[in-house]
């Protein structure tokens, strides 16, 4: 059996600059997306996002 994790866990300081790199670019990209299909629904999935 696994142990369980934390659900947050502390992060190295290339995983936040890239999380203020995403935030910038990602609510930048979404307002653009936004504007030319505005009744749709945007997903954004990080295949990285996780501990291990």
């Amino acid at each position: 059996m696994s142990k369980r994790q934390p659900a947050l866990w502390g992060a190295d300081p290339h995983t936040v600059a890239k999380i203020d790199i995403l935030k910038g670019y990602l609510n930048a990209w979404f307002r653009v997306l936004g504007k030319s299909r505005p009744r749709q629904v945007i997903t954004y999935i990080d295949g990285f996002a996780g501990a291990w």
